[in-house]
């Protein structure tokens, strides 16, 4: 290339950095609003910092969809709407504090920095280990089924002569059949 279009091509480069909207920038966290989804962020260039970016599409609009809180002081990267600089977004997360996915129906899922997971929240605990419990039960139906077994062939001996068998006052109580892990488990969750 001559000296002279490599010379034209720097100034259009220059002309065209200086004309155009920045449509991304990179940032660090300086506030998270978790109630209205938004948060502050420092570009790190010595400009304002930038209040309400949006953690999600719209900010009063319904709460579904997925949502991605940042930590504060975790980078990110920033867009503007519409080549507006009054409505920005974080595009790319770097540290993330927790994931939260809500539906039109009220499910919601999320995923916090320890990597605790909740389905429709916390009241119920944590999720069944499914194989322990199955083994655990077994164990009881087991001891249950060989305690019936042992009462039913005990006998009184009634004195001065004859038994009296337990066996009919057990007659209405039947062995348990083992319980099978299908009959506890959920197909469609998994976890571990």
């Amino acid at each position: 290339m001559s000296e002279r279009k490599e010379q034209i091509r720097t100034e259009l480069v220059k002309l065209s950095k200086k004309s155009a909207t920045v449509q991304t920038f990179a940032g660090t966290v300086v506030e998270v609003d978790e109630k209205n989804y938004t948060c502050d962020v420092d570009p790190g260039d010595g400009s304002p910092i930038y209040h309400d970016v949006r953690l999600k599409a719209a900010i009063d609009s319904e709460e579904i969809g997925l949502i991605i809180i940042p930590e504060v002081k975790s980078d990110v990267l920033v867009g503007s709407i519409d080549n507006d600089n009054t409505y920005k977004y974080i595009t790319k997360f770097g540290k993330i504090k927790r994931y939260l996915i809500k539906t039109k129906g009220g499910g919601t899922f999320e995923i916090d920095a320890k990597g605790i997971v909740k389905l429709n929240g916390e009241t119920f605990g944590g999720l069944v280990k499914v194989e322990a419990l199955t083994k655990r039960i077994n164990t009881l139906e087991g001891n249950y089924n060989d305690l019936l077994d042992a009462l039913r062939s005990i006998s009184i001996a009634l004195a001065p002569t004859g038994t009296y068998p337990l066996a009919p006052s057990f007659a209405t109580m039947t062995s348990i059949v083992k319980t099978k892990k299908s009959d506890l488990e959920n197909e469609n969750v998994k976890h571990g």
